[in-house]
């Protein structure tokens, strides 16, 4: 009874600590199993689907992106000629 009144806080509360350490708290793991979290891992798919989407809902963007298409196609059409024709 003599605690309670003295104005000490328990061991485990937060009252009256800084709002960014009640969170960092939040954050700690409570265990020492490393499998329990993972991380979110790079979706490489969802990305350059996004990027595509992006691109083709534009007009400007979707015939500027058809054009570097056409053009680094034909670039690969002489490529393939200048391997084959030996020059």
């Amino acid at each position: 009874d003599a605690l309670r009144g003295s104005g000490r806080k328990s061991a485990g509360s937060l009252r009256g600590v800084d709002p960014a350490l009640r969170r960092a708290e939040k954050m700690l793991p409570l265990s020492i199993k490393d499998d329990e979290y993972k991380p979110p891992k790079f979706n490489l798919f969802g990305k350059i689907s996004g990027w595509f989407r992006s691109i083709l809902s534009d007009k400007t963007s979707r015939n500027l992106f058809f054009f570097l298409c056409l053009n680094l196609s034909f670039a690969f059409v002489e490529l393939l000629y200048g391997i084959w024709s030996n020059w």
